[in-house]
């Protein structure tokens, strides 16, 4: 449902249709946690480590807002 409200948002919510693009980065960083969650040996309690500790989750959260920024800023 979250990837569903995120893609309702870029095209209709969104001042350009260019935040479309920002769509795969959301499905990644979903599945990654999904993926995290479901199949991770040693994971910690507090799912905010999970994404500090991450490198390419953490490399797709730049990833995004590297991208919806200059999205943001180019319409």
């Amino acid at each position: 449902s979250i990837i569903v409200a995120y893609s309702l948002y870029a095209v209709l919510g969104a001042r350009s249709q260019a935040m479309l693009l920002t769509v795969p980065f959301v499905m990644y960083g979903v599945f990654r946690v999904l993926f995290l969650i479901h199949h991770g040996s040693r994971l910690p309690d507090d799912p905010t480590i999970v994404v500090w500790q991450d490198r390419p989750l953490q490399a797709c959260i730049v990833l995004w807002g590297v991208s919806a920024g200059l999205i943001s800023a180019l319409s």
